[in-house]
């Protein structure tokens, strides 16, 4: 797996006080087409996902309305950010984000989709996006 660490401050492990674990399904069918959400609020592409500890699998169901069994994927990259008083909390934090490679001809149905308070706020969407202009 390929492992890509931002840490402009110079920050180690024993500087850390927080860690978030997140990961994100890159979606491709065979038209080399890659599934994104997308937020109108923010005018910003993101990749299906979420927190690691709500899975995966239900992040993409939820923001998707897929149906993908992703337990037996594994991350071909993990970005790392160390990140010196996140947020202004007066914390250090390790932000790790997973990226997974999910080929699938399934379509998506955001009539299954299960949008939380923000995802419904920045009216999110789905857009198929070509992996060239990626």
């Amino acid at each position: 797996m390929i492992e890509i660490i931002y840490n402009d401050d110079n920050l180690k492990d024993e500087n850390i006080d927080e860690k978030t674990v997140r990961s994100r399904g890159i979606i491709i069918n065979n038209k080399d087409d890659v599934l994104m959400s997308y937020s109108n609020e923010r005018r910003q592409y993101e990749f299906p996902g979420g927190h690691q500890e709500e899975v995966l699998k239900r992040e993409i169901q939820e923001e998707t309305g897929l149906y993908i069994d992703t337990s037996n994927f594994k991350p071909f990259i993990v970005i790392k950010y160390y990140v010196r008083n996140y947020r202004q909390t007066g914390k250090n934090r390790l932000v790790e984000i997973y990226y997974y490679e999910i080929k699938t001809e399934e379509k998506y149905d955001l009539a299954k989709a299960n949008f939380d308070v923000n995802e419904i706020k920045e009216n999110y969407e789905c857009r198929y996006v070509n992996l060239s202009n990626l």
